[in-house]
């Protein structure tokens, strides 16, 4: 006889080759992802038929659709290594991030340097059909990193699509690590299996999409948080667990604690700031579907309304003002900050274009406290990840 313990726990997940088709092998690559939190539960849907008969006692009812959910945290942090994706790429996509390369290269002669918004500009290649999105630039050095959107710009002259920006590229691209923005349309409809072993119980659910949250603050790790829809597995759900397979690379690297962030909204304003909370907004919706055995086809997500939320450690009397201000105009600006420090140890978090909805008061030890809350706007880029 062997029993569950509540620790054994662990994941493994897999991009499905066709969308709502389950994955039936995983191999070591598609495990490793290091977690805090794993919760499996389905909520099978009873269908009652109320039938008059000879009797006051309930009808059996039927077991219909069976939707499953799987809730996952763990510590954002990037893979330790330069030129590696970070583990938590899986998690990143199945919420409909695309992942671009991202490249620096030297520039020269520039003109209109100041014109270029990191997260907005696209630039091109004068004699290719190549271009990449602004990401990073390093004045003082000469520098500027670019997400590929096509292509790789060579040594060549390079321009805004505004044309207010020009400069000629001097040196050959080096790899800068991995941009990440959501996605939309078909190349955002990809689903996952998700193999659990939740307390040693195998827990499978597939054509499953998910949400997204992240969280930095000045007293713990930097977090995420992902909830998966999908359809669970009925034949094996709740049977015993199989070992893992072998070969599997743990993420076992500590994350990089939030010191010195650089927070900045707009280009006036750093905030004294306790946390953050950044939330994708994704709405994942499971298709219903008569032709299929399980009555739904797969999840998609439907829409998303991204937010952020300020907590600021006491409210500044000099600038409290001006951000009721900027809250009645709709104030529109960017906002970033960063995570550890290091190539292969750093996230950059870029919000292009963040709206100021609400500000609210609280008691923090004694002091007053803020809380920002900001609504995310774009086009496919309003949170952008930057792990390099």
């Amino acid at each position: 006889m062997s029993y569950a313990l509540f620790g054994n726990k662990q994941i493994g997940l897999k991009q499905e080759t066709q969308s709502g088709v389950q994955e039936t092998e995983l191999d070591p690559e598609c495990y490793g992802l290091q977690v805090t939190e794993i919760t499996a539960a389905v909520e099978p849907e009873v269908i009652e038929q109320e039938a008059f008969k000879g009797s006051l006692s309930a009808s059996p009812a039927r077991i219909g659709k069976i939707p499953a959910n799987v809730s996952l945290a763990g510590e954002l942090k990037n893979s330790g290594e330069t030129g590696k994706p970070p583990k938590i790429d899986a998690i990143l996509q199945a919420a409909r991030f695309a992942r671009r390369d991202v490249f620096c290269v030297g520039i020269s002669g520039e003109t209109e340097l100041d014109k270029l918004i990191t997260g907005k500009t696209v630039i091109k290649s004068s004699t290719e059909n190549v271009r990449g999105l602004v990401v990073g630039i390093d004045i003082e050095n000469h520098k500027l990193y670019y997400a590929a959107i096509s292509g790789i710009f060579a040594v060549d002259e390079i321009y805004s699509l505004d044309s207010q920006f020009t400069a000629q590229i001097i040196s050959e691209p080096v790899s800068a690590g991995y941009l990440y923005n959501p996605s939309s349309g078909e190349n955002s409809e990809g689903t996952y299996t998700l193999s659990v072993s939740d307390g040693g119980l195998k827990k499978e659910i597939y054509g499953a999409a998910c949400t997204f949250t992240m969280e930095t603050s000045a007293s713990s790790y930097p977090s995420w948080t992902a909830a998966f829809t999908g359809i669970a597995n009925k034949s094996t759900w709740g049977s015993k667990a199989g070992t893992a397979p072998e070969g599997i690379e743990w993420e076992n690297h500590l994350p990089a604690i939030v010191v010195e962030s650089n927070i900045k909204i707009g280009t006036d304003y750093a905030p004294i700031t306790q946390s953050i909370q950044i939330d994708l907004g994704n709405e994942v919706t499971l298709i219903e579907d008569q032709n299929s055995p399980t009555w739904f086809k797969h999840a998609l997500v439907v829409k998303r309304a991204g937010t952020a939320t300020v907590n600021l450690s006491v409210a500044d009397l000099e600038q409290s003002g001006g951000l009721y201000q900027k809250l009645f105009m709709g104030e529109i600006a960017a906002m970033s900050f960063k995570i550890g420090e290091g190539a292969g140890n750093q996230v950059n978090v870029l919000l292009p274009a963040v709206q100021y909805t609400g500000i609210s008061e609280s008691d923090n030890n004694s002091l007053l406290a803020q809380a920002l809350t900001l609504k995310l706007t774009g086009e496919d880029d309003e949170i952008l990840l930057w792990f390099r």
